[in-house]
């Protein structure tokens, strides 16, 4: 498994990054495994935080969206991964063990969450 974030056009190893000299960069990823693409989307850094958004699976009920939440909470330097998920996803994220803040679905359709890391 490899995680690849785009920094000035360039794709980097995420691994090789530390995210506090990168705080509120919003970038691009591509989440590989196997040497193939197996999901995308943009993170953004908040000093040890990585907010989540339009993650995208190329293939859809086979782990791969599992197994990247699972990379992700298994970096040192990511403390917490926060994000929004519609209602279809929540099963996905409570999985996860996802806290939600159910408030920010009455008020906006999606559910804020965060998930502890390490």
């Amino acid at each position: 498994m490899k995680l690849q974030i785009k920094v000035d056009e360039n794709w980097i190893n995420f691994k090789s990054v530390h995210i506090k000299k990168f705080n509120n960069l919003e970038t691009d990823f591509i989440f590989l495994v196997d040497h193939k693409i197996r999901a995308t989307g943009q993170l953004r850094f908040d000093y040890s935080d990585i907010y989540m958004d339009n993650v995208e699976a190329i293939e859809k009920r086979k782990g791969y969206g599992e197994m990247l939440v699972k990379y992700l909470k298994h970096q040192k330097q990511v403390e917490r991964i926060t994000g929004q998920s519609t209602a279809e996803a929540y099963g996905f994220w409570e999985k996860m063990k996802a806290v939600f803040n159910h408030r920010t679905f009455k008020d906006e359709g999606v559910y804020s969450f965060h998930i502890p890391c390490n």
